[in-house]
C-alpha cells in the first residue's frame, strides 16, 4: 500500500511522497522558550510574526519543461507570495529531487521538507560529540563539487528546514542596508543535513592547468545577517563520497644557496596523485550585513565535521556604543550572536597536501583548523565542545611530520579587531582536542569579559586567556573588568 501512494516522476530524477504539508513554526516547536538556554536575553520570538500556514506544495509532475526541481520551486514560490506578500513556504514533500545546479530562492519563500525528527548532535562527555540521529526525508541532489548552492541573495526573510542537501551549500545574504519594514527580518536554517560540501575551483587557481582541489572559500553555511537569525540542529556530516586527484604543485625551497646570500634554486613540482579533500571547507561561517546590530542571532546545536579551516566562524555586533561605560555603568556582556551547544570534530590524521591549490604546504604553512573563530564584539560562547585537530604537512612531496600551525579551540584574535569586548565565553569543553587553545591573540585590549568554567584541548594543558604576539603592545595587552574563574587550566587575564 505505501507504493501506491508514491508518485515517480522520473524524468525529474524525483520520488515525491504524500503527507500533508506542515503548518507549524519549526523555531517554537524544536526551541519552546528559545534556542539560547539560560543566561542569554533577547531570543527567539521573531518566527512567530511568520506566515507559516501559507504553503504551497511543489508539483513536479505540472512543472512547465520536464520538471525541474528548481523551476517547480519558482512556480510555487509565486502562488504563495500572490496569496501573501508577507511570505511563506514551498513545501517539498519526501524524496529525492536532483538539481542541475543552484535553487534561487525567493525573498520570503522558505524551503521545507517533510518533518525530520532527531538532532544533530549526540552530546558525549568531557567535550566528546557525535552525530545525531537527524535524517532528513527530503533529499536534494546537487552535481558533486560544483559550487550549487541553496541561495537567497538580497534578502530579508529566507529559510532551509529539514533537508538533506547532498553536495549543495545552504547561502544566506541581507543587503548591507536594511530594505524597507514589508517583511520582519529573519533567516533560518534548522534541522538540515548537509553532506559532501566543496568545490573545486570554478577556475583553476593560476598556474596549475586543469588542477582539482578545493575554492578555499567553501561553505557550507553561509549567512550574512543582522538580527533575527537562528543556525540549529544542522549536521554537517563527514563525507560519504571519495575521489582522487592529479597535482603539480610547487614545491617549497629549503636548501641554502650555493653562494653567500644565493637563493637556493627552485624546487621541481611535485607531481602526485592524492585523495580530493571534500571535508576542507568552512562549516558554518555568520557574517554581518554592513553595521547592523546581531541581535536575536544564534546558531545552537550543530555538529560540524571538518578537515581543515574552521568549523565555526562568525562576526558579532552587540550595538553598543560604549555609552554605559562613559557613565559608568556596567556593560551588558554577550547580547550579541550567541554560539551554544555546538560541537566541531576536526578528522584525524590527515595530510594537508596544499592550502591555495598552487603550492604544496610546509613546516610553517597553516590550513587554520581552528574549531571557533569569533571575530567583532558581544558574542556569548556557551557550552560548545570540540576536538580540534591539525594536519600533516609535507616535504620533498611526501608527508612529513610536521603539522599546519594554528589550531585553536576558541579564537579571537588581531585580525578580527583589535579590542575584544563584551564577550562571555563560559563552560566550553575542548579536552579532546590536540590543540584547542582558547585565546584571544595579540590583541590590544580585552574589555568587559566573561572567561569561566572553560576546559581546554590537550587535556585541558593548553593555555586559556590573553596570549601575546607580534601585534601586542610593548607594554602588554590592555584590560579591564574582567571575570576569570574556573578555568582548566588557569586563564591568563592580565
Amino acid at each position: 500500500m505505501a507504493l501506491a501512494l508514491l508518485l515517480h516522476v522520473g524524468a525529474v530524477g524525483a520520488v515525491i511522497g504524500a503527507g500533508p504539508a506542515p503548518t507549524d513554526d519549526p523555531v517554537a516547536t524544536l526551541y519552546p522558550t528559545g534556542p539560547a538556554g539560560p543566561g542569554r536575553e533577547g531570543i527567539n520570538g521573531f518566527s512567530s510574526q511568520f506566515p507559516w500556514s501559507n504553503v504551497e506544495t511543489v508539483a513536479l509532475d505540472a512543472v512547465d519543461g520536464g520538471g525541474d526541481p528548481a523551476a517547480a520551486y519558482t512556480a510555487a514560490a509565486a502562488k504563495v507570495l500572490a496569496q501573501n506578500p508577507a511570505g511563506g513556504v514551498v513545501f517539498f514533500p519526501a524524496g529525492t529531487y536532483t538539481f542541475k545546479g543552484d535553487l534561487a530562492l525567493q525573498d520570503g519563500v522558505l524551503v521545507r521538507g517533510a518533518v525530520a525528527t532527531g538532532a544533530a548532535l549526540k552530546a558525549g562527555t568531557e567535550g566528546n560529540g557525535s552525530p545525531g540521529s537527524l535524517s532528513p526525508t527530503t533529499v536534494f541532489s546537487f552535481p558533486d563539487r560544483s559550487y550549487s548552492r541553496i541561495a537567497c541573495i538580497n534578502c530579508t526573510v529566507a529559510g532551509v528546514i529539514n533537508v538533506k542537501s547532498d553536495g549543495g551549500a545552504i547561502a544566506l545574504q541581507r543587503p548591507p542596508t536594511p530594505k524597507g519594514a514589508a517583511r520582519p527580518a529573519m533567516f533560518v536554517a534548522l534541522g538540515n543535513l548537509l553532506v559532501n560540501v566543496v568545490y573545486k575551483y570554478p577556475i583553476a587557481p593560476p598556474a596549475t592547468g586543469p588542477v582539482e582541489w578545493p575554492y578555499r572559500f567553501s561553505t557550507a553555511i553561509a549567512v550574512t545577517t543582522g538580527p533575527n537569525t537562528l543556525v540549529a540542529n544542522n549536521l554537517l556530516a563527514k563525507a560519504t563520497k571519495s575521489a582522487t586527484t592529479k597535482i603539480n604543485f610547487a614545491g617549497v625551497a629549503e636548501a641554502a644557496g650555493s653562494a653567500a646570500g644565493a637563493k637556493p634554486p627552485p624546487p621541481p613540482p611535485c607531481s602526485l596523485t592524492v585523495p580530493f579533500p571534500y571535508d576542507n571547507r568552512y562549516g558554518i561561517w555568520v557574517t554581518v550585513a554592513g553595521t547592523q546590530v546581531t541581535a536575536n542571532v544564534t546558531v545552537a546545536d550543530n555538529y560540524v565535521y571538518m578537515n581543515g579551516r574552521v568549523g565555526i566562524i562568525w562576526g558579532s555586533n552587540d550595538g553598543l556604543d560604549g555609552a554605559a561605560e562613559a557613565q559608568g555603568k556596567p556593560s551588558p556582556q554577550g547580547t550579541g550572536v550567541a554560539i551554544v551547544r555546538n560541537h566541531v570534530e576536526s578528522a584525524k590524521d590527515t595530510t594537508c597536501w596544499s592550502v591555495d591549490g598552487v603550492h604544496m604546504t610546509h613546516g610553517s604553512s597553516t590550513n587554520e583548523n581552528r574549531g571557533y573563530d569569533q571575530i567583532g564584539v558581544g558574542s556569548y560562547v556557551a557550552y560548545n565542545t570540540g576536538a580540534i585537530r591539525r594536519q600533516h604537512t609535507t616535504a620533498n612531496c611526501a608527508v612529513s611530520s610536521y603539522m599546519t600551525v594554528d589550531g585553536e579551540g576558541i579564537l579571537q584574535q588581531i585580525q578580527d579587531g583589535a579590542v575584544a569586548q563584551r564577550n562571555i565565553w563560559t563552560n566550553n569543553d575542548l579536552r579532546p582536542s590536540e590543540g584547542g587553545n582558547i585565546e584571544l591573540y595579540a590583541l590590544h585590549a580585552v574589555q568587559d569579559m566573561t572567561i569561566t568554567d572553560n576546559w581546554s584541548g590537550n587535556g585541558a594543558q593548553n593555555p586559556i586567556g590573553i596570549v601575546k604576539g607580534g601585534s601586542t603592545p610593548p607594554n602588554g595587552t590592555g584590560h579591564a573588568n574582567l571575570v576569570c574563574s574556573g578555568n582548566h587550566p588557569k586563564a591568563t587575564c592580565a
